[in-house]
């Protein structure tokens, strides 16, 4: 056997595990929308694929997620006047705090 042509199920493998770790790492992020107060958080990774969306893109800085050791930087949409999309619960508290 040719040790050159990687074993087809190890391969297979690697890809189940890369799927599963990108779901993980999505649903952690979307638990912090909430605690954020944003409807939308995207990864960094996610935000550099995006070329198309960059210029709408706005880093909210470094967060732990849960269960991983690292902050990663995490973006949100801007909206046309500026803004970043924020969800009803923290605009509320925006406007009763000023």
């Amino acid at each position: 056997m040719d040790d050159t042509v990687p074993d087809r199920s190890e391969a297979s493998g690697a890809a189940d595990a890369l799927s599963v770790e990108a779901v993980n790492e999505a649903g952690r992020i979307e638990a912090l929308c909430g605690a954020l107060g944003h409807n939308l958080l995207v990864s960094e990774a996610f935000a550099r694929a995006a070329a198309s969306s960059a210029s709408r893109l706005v880093s909210i800085g470094a967060h732990r997620l849960r269960g991983v050791e690292t902050a990663q930087e995490l973006f949100t949409l801007e909206v046309a006047d500026g803004r970043r999309h924020r969800t009803g619960a923290m605009r509320h508290l925006r406007l009763h705090a000023a």
